[in-house]
């Protein structure tokens, strides 16, 4: 009979130690009645359609770290893949929280959009097959229609005239009075340097309220034009893998070819010489056969055709192994960190060819803002 040894002393293998088995049968015991008082204990949580979703980048696929509030028509689990409404288009997301408690979002209820219907991103995978199949198959070029369930705008609509646009009217006759004002304004006293403080912080939150107006109009161009570049990236990669390989294969040819031409020149220029020492041996006598190596012509260094031309060009550039081998002429100073040197130090400069300077200027806050 096998045994084994533990701290109760001796047992037999097959059956086990009776004590360690009452033992663990014990623990297990205890554990289920703790887990089972956690469970009377706990109180359920709130059961919300609220959830927050992290989106994934149309170009790379990465998930994001911030979070954003929608809720759901349909009951979503954490990891769900989706296509969430984004201002006037859809983007990719994937589900990280459920059942959001309402409180925490009372202050932006009517702000949250819904994802109606939540549709997967396996269901847009088939969606877009389908369209995919409907393109391959088709000989009109008629538009391929996109079930109505993916509702993804092919058009955007973008306000390119804030001149024309009221609200930003109003603050530039703001300004314009601020401005004639700051032209007419004397200080003379503690007071009119108050009065100039006060003009200050209101001249700051009109400029506040430009530079929001701005960063509206710029904003959704600004991710218009990532969104489309994204997909000009996407589908123009089987273009980009195609050029590669042609590229690659015709270099590997002309490589290889030109490899073999000079071995084949390399080895005629070597039985020459031999043929020569011979000869000078032999009173001019030479049994070293010649030309018995194939010529071999280099390949094309220009390839025309009624379609095009090609040929292999060098391209020569540079990078740096050694920084402080390099000469000064082609270093650049990195101006934020002499920057944040300066304001460290506040005083003379401790790095050598560099000037610390104080820079003087009025600083405003605003209350509020």
């Amino acid at each position: 009979m096998t045994t084994g040894k533990c701290v109760h002393g001796e047992f037999s293998l097959r059956e086990g130690c009776p004590q360690c088995i009452a033992e663990a049968e014990e623990r297990d015991g205890l554990f289920r009645q703790i887990e089972q008082k956690q469970k009377e204990d706990t109180v359920p949580p709130e059961t919300t359609n609220i959830v927050r979703v992290r989106y994934r980048s149309e170009s790379t696929g990465a998930v994001g770290l911030r979070e954003y509030t929608y809720f759901a028509s349909e009951p979503l689990n954490v990891g769900d893949h989706v296509m969430v409404p984004v201002r006037d288009r859809m983007a990719k997301a994937i589900v990280s929280s459920v059942n959001v408690p309402g409180a925490e979002i009372e202050a932006y209820r009517d702000m949250v959009k819904t994802i109606s219907p939540p549709l997967t991103i396996d269901e847009l995978g088939d969606a877009m097959s389908i369209m995919h199949e409907a393109a391959q198959v088709s000989t009109v070029f008629e538009p391929i229609p996109v079930p109505e369930k993916l509702n993804i705008p092919t058009v955007a609509i973008i306000n390119v005239h804030p001149d024309q646009d009221e609200a930003i009217q109003k603050i530039v006759a703001e300004a314009k009075d601020v401005l004639a004002y700051a032209e007419a304004l004397v200080i003379s006293d503690d007071v009119g340097l108050k009065r100039a403080t006060e003009d200050m912080a209101a001249l700051k939150g009109i400029r506040e309220k430009f530079d929001s107006k701005e960063k509206e109009y710029k904003r959704p161009i600004r991710e218009h034009m990532e969104a489309v570049g994204g997909i000009f990236k996407r589908m123009v990669i089987p273009l980009d893998q195609a050029n590669r390989l042609f590229k690659d294969k015709y270099s590997a040819y002309v490589n290889d070819h030109n490899a073999k031409a000079a071995e084949a020149r390399r080895i005629e220029e070597e039985k020459l010489a031999l043929a020569q020492r011979e000869a000078a041996l032999n009173d001019g006598e030479i049994t070293v056969p010649l030309n018995t190596v194939p010529d071999i012509q280099e390949a094309p260094r220009l390839v025309r055709t009624g379609a095009g031309t090609a040929g292999m060009r060098t391209t020569w550039r540079a990078r740096v192994i050694d920084f402080a081998a390099l000469d000064d002429a082609y270093k650049l100073a990195n101006q934020s960190v002499l920057d944040a040197a300066a304001r460290t130090t506040k005083g003379p400069s401790n790095i050598k060819g560099v000037e610390f300077y104080p820079e003087t200027d009025v600083s405003i806050r605003r209350r509020g803002a």
